[in-house]
């Protein structure tokens, strides 16, 4: 029994630890995995709006200078100060310069060199002051057409190289050339991008040429190497890449964005977790075991006393102390006890009181048979002293004496009629035949079951209320099926009628109306109880006033129906 305690306080307690802790696991896991997801395609969206960003403004950077190269190109003073041989005044050529490139000086410098590639007017602090025009930047811009040519050169100093050629008349006076070094590189793109983002810049051979951070230019190789394999660059633990390519100049833009869910970050979110849900855990058991021990105390209590009433034991009685489902279900069960105590103590009394009575029965059975065989007696002495008035009586009064004390509860319609003639014999002996009686019953129904001793009250209402006082009184009983297949006896007189507040079915008459048919009233109930509430009696008045009809309604059942 202990055993059996503990296996259900058992499985109580790890039903609560199972339902407290799994979906805390399941919930944490989710919620991280799906916080990292969605920070993670957040961090790639703002990552790609920003390389998109930083292409598009180096896109406008270089058509900016495409710009200044064809004003520098159409511009008089610039081509009549390289016709000249002394190259014109040198203030005026720098005021031009420097009107028409503007705001471009924060990126890149300006100059402006000879046919011979030697330096003339430059708006930055380290121009060359030779530039081989056989090889290199200007050999391109020579044979190219009259359109801004761009370099990326590698080396120590990485820089942006771009050139154009002046040409009057199909002659080449001289060249621009625009220089954009590091700073430039940083000026144009170091405002572009994040917080702890950078920005690598690479040739069209993947070379590196800019990199806003040293560690980013230390990892240039990796990613040449990356992208000439795959043509795209794998994400690290730490970081996510992203490439696009400047369609007219061939350069590529790396930008490199941290990870917020590196691995260390993700292994100390995961232990803050476990630590979580190991408190959770703590929590959950001790909560857990408290409300196991609660919860089954009381039911192993009720399980104990539920046994002791089954040995017939009614003095037990449980006290819970607390006012929830579990104190209430134990009042309930202390009540029921007591109703069971009870009913007990007054079904032992009942059952004594029966005995008695069954006592008091076997008895009594004594005198119908002695009044029987004393109207025996009576017949025989009528036949000897020809009186044979005397003779009927006590033989009918023999015959409905026995068949009232006979133990069967349903006889056939035929023995029940039977009985009644004996009854009717005799009330025309006693009324001196001023009633006739006659009974009309279909051939279908003699064998039908009815209830023992019904039609006989229905008859004598019928003497003694329907016809008493009456001259030529006639009583008629007639019995057959309905169409719904019911039996229906009527018992139908010619008197004076019934009362008009006693009409209707009989079961809803009142007990003061209905005193004086106490064998109506037994009929009414013991079809009603038989056979249920719409089966009963139903008194009516004849039209004209000619009479009244008692109608007893009962199911129509044979001695085999009756059987199942």
């Amino acid at each position: 029994m202990k055993h059996s305690r503990h296996k259900f306080r058992n499985k109580l307690f790890f039903s609560l630890i199972f339902i407290s802790i799994v979906p805390l696991l399941i919930c944490t896991i989710l919620i991280i995995n799906l916080t990292r997801g969605q920070m993670n395609r957040s961090l790639k969206d703002t990552g790609e709006a920003e390389l998109r960003d930083i292409v598009h403004d180096f896109d406008e950077y270089v058509k900016s200078l495409e710009n200044v190269a064809l004003e520098v190109q159409r511009s008089s003073n610039i081509i009549s100060a390289f016709k000249e041989a002394d190259y014109g005044e040198e203030t005026e050529i720098y005021q031009e310069l420097f009107d028409i490139t503007g705001q471009l000086r924060n990126y890149a410098g300006f100059s402006l060199y000879d046919a011979s590639g030697n330096l003339r007017y430059t708006t930055g602090r380290w121009a060359e002051s030779k530039l081989q025009k056989d090889w290199g930047l200007l050999e391109k811009a020579t044979v190219a057409p009259a359109h801004l040519q761009m370099v990326l050169v590698e080396g120590k100093n990485p820089e942006l190289e771009a050139a154009t050629k002046l040409v009057d008349s199909g002659e080449v006076l001289g060249y621009l050339v625009i220089n954009t070094d590091e700073s430039g590189f940083y000026e144009l793109f170091g405002r572009k991008y994040g917080s702890g983002n950078e920005i690598l810049v690479l040739n069209r051979f993947y070379r590196p040429v800019y990199s806003s951070q040293a560690t980013l230019a230390d990892k240039a190789p990796a990613i040449r190497s990356s992208l000439l394999k795959n043509g795209n660059i794998d994400d690290d633990q730490r970081f996510f890449y992203f490439i696009k390519r400047h369609e007219v100049t061939g350069i590529c833009f790396v930008l490199q964005m941290p990870k917020v869910f590196t691995p260390s970050s993700i292994r100390l979110l995961y232990i803050v977790s476990a630590l979580c849900a190991l408190t959770a855990i703590i929590i959950s058991v001790l909560v857990a075991a408290q409300l196991s021990r609660q919860m089954s105390k009381p039911i192993y209590e009720l399980k104990q006393a539920i046994g002791a009433v089954g040995q017939d034991n009614f003095d037990v009685s449980l006290n819970l102390g607390s006012n929830d489902e579990f104190g209430r279900l134990i009042n309930r069960f202390n009540e029921m006890v007591k109703a069971l105590k009870t009913n007990r103590e007054q079904l032992i009394e009942n059952q004594h009181e029966l005995n008695e009575a069954q006592t008091r029965m076997l008895q009594a059975q004594l005198n119908p048979h002695f009044l029987c065989n004393t109207l025996d007696t009576m017949k025989w002495i009528g036949k000897i002293n020809n009186i044979p008035e005397i003779s009927i009586m006590s033989t009918d009064l023999a015959e409905v004496l026995r068949f009232a004390i006979s133990p069967e509860e349903f006889v056939t319609l035929e023995r029940e009629v039977d009985i009644t003639m004996r009854y009717i014999e005799i009330q025309k002996v006693r009324l001196s035949d001023s009633f006739s009686f006659k009974e009309e019953i279909a051939d279908d129904v003699w064998d039908c079951k009815v209830p023992k001793m019904m039609l006989q009250p229905l008859v004598e209402n019928a003497i003694l209320h329907g016809i008493s006082g009456v001259e030529n009184g006639k009583i008629m009983v007639l019995a057959a099926r309905d169409d719904k297949g019911r039996l229906v006896i009527t018992v139908r007189d010619n008197g004076n009628g019934i009362a008009e507040e006693l009409t209707g079915p009989y079961s809803k008459r009142n007990q003061e109306l209905s005193r004086g048919h106490l064998g109506l009233h037994n009929v009414d109930t013991i079809l009603r109880k038989n056979y249920g509430e719409e089966f009963g009696i139903i008194l009516e008045n004849l039209p004209d006033h000619s009479g009244a009809e008692v109608t007893a309604i009962l199911p129509y059942l044979t001695e085999e129906e009756m059987d199942v």
